[in-house]
């Protein structure tokens, strides 16, 4: 029998839902939704171990916080006074 080839999913987005926790079986499932390369959305869950739902919270705590002091730089970028150029002798001063 030939393998046969699973179609491509370029895009899982998150589902605005509330993600559900199973105590019996120790595990989450976050909403997503799956767009196909042929632009068809099929609802699907991402299921994550307590370990897993740990680690992306680290990672995701993290990239929060790095966001959070990029926006500070790029607003104190934009209220520092620009930096003026030095002057150069022009012609009629040398």
């Amino acid at each position: 029998m030939p393998p046969t080839t699973a179609p491509a999913v370029p895009q899982i987005t998150l589902v605005p839902k509330d993600i559900s926790y199973d105590h019996r079986a120790a595990q989450c499932a976050v909403p997503v939704e799956l767009t196909y390369q042929d632009g068809t959305v099929a609802p699907a869950a991402l299921v994550m171990t307590p370990a897993e739902m740990m680690r992306v919270s680290i990672q995701l705590d993290r990239q929060i916080d790095r966001r959070r002091r990029l926006l500070v730089e790029d607003r104190e970028r934009a209220e520092a006074p620009p930096i003026a150029a030095p002057e150069t002798p022009g012609q009629d001063d040398l």
